[in-house]
């Protein structure tokens, strides 16, 4: 079940993902991890904030790219 907790919890976690994957010396397919990683955050944000009012405040550097079709509706 999604609550305020574990949508927090989950974009805190990728948060730490994220920056753990930035810290790692170059790789091929870094930048695109961190893509990845960044639209899981856009979409855990949007349900937090859709569901809850709740809107985390932190985001990567790096692009943004919304996954095709956007945030889900709930």
């Amino acid at each position: 079940m999604l609550n305020e907790k574990n949508l927090s919890e989950c974009y805190d976690t990728l948060e730490i993902i994220w920056g753990e994957v930035d810290s790692q010396p170059s790789f091929d397919g870094q930048e695109k991890q961190l893509d990845h990683i960044n639209n899981a955050q856009l979409i855990v944000n949007g349900l937090l904030k859709k569901l809850y009012g709740v809107d985390k405040d932190w985001f990567p550097k790096g692009s943004f790219e919304l996954p095709e079709g956007g945030l889900p509706e709930s």
